[in-house]
């Protein structure tokens, strides 16, 4: 789910999840390696017969199974790691998308912003014309009464 709908959340678990995971195929992989040599398989009737063939059989058996118990954890282990890559790779890539989408949901609030300084700085170019137009229109003495109530 997080890797469908880019929840970076969703895969952060999910890569503890995997690591966890990761962490029980290595102890799995210890455990077969300290005891898996502890086979001790007896083809029939080897007690009545001791011939080399014989007595050498239970170590092939159990090297085989062994050898195939540790190919296997060994590629389940790969394929653990191959998942955590590809899931820590996700998450680099949601969060440099995100990232992207965010700086794409910004230039119209940054073209509005801008329109909005163009029109105040109009509206107080025009607010100044006015001023000075209404200033020039007033008689002088009137001018000078309006500056003086301006400085108190």
């Amino acid at each position: 789910v997080g890797a469908c709908f880019r929840v970076e959340s969703h895969l952060t678990t999910y890569l503890q999840y995997l690591v966890a995971t990761l962490a029980v195929v290595v102890s799995w992989i210890v455990i077969f390696t300290k005891y898996g040599n502890s086979c001790v398989t007896v083809p029939p009737g080897a007690v009545q017969k001791r011939s080399s063939v014989i007595s050498e059989a239970p170590a092939f058996v159990c090297s085989v199974s062994n050898g195939m118990v540790m190919f296997w954890l060994t590629a389940l282990m790969g394929a653990v790691i191959s998942a955590i890559y590809l899931a820590w790779s996700m998450k680099v890539y949601i969060r440099s998308r995100t990232e992207t989408e965010l700086l794409r949901y910004q230039e119209p609030w940054q073209l509005a912003q801008s329109l909005a300084d163009d029109a105040a700085a109009e509206q107080a170019r025009a607010a100044k014309q006015l001023h000075s137009k209404l200033m020039a229109s007033m008689p002088r003495d009137a001018t000078w009464a309006a500056q003086g109530a301006a400085q108190f």
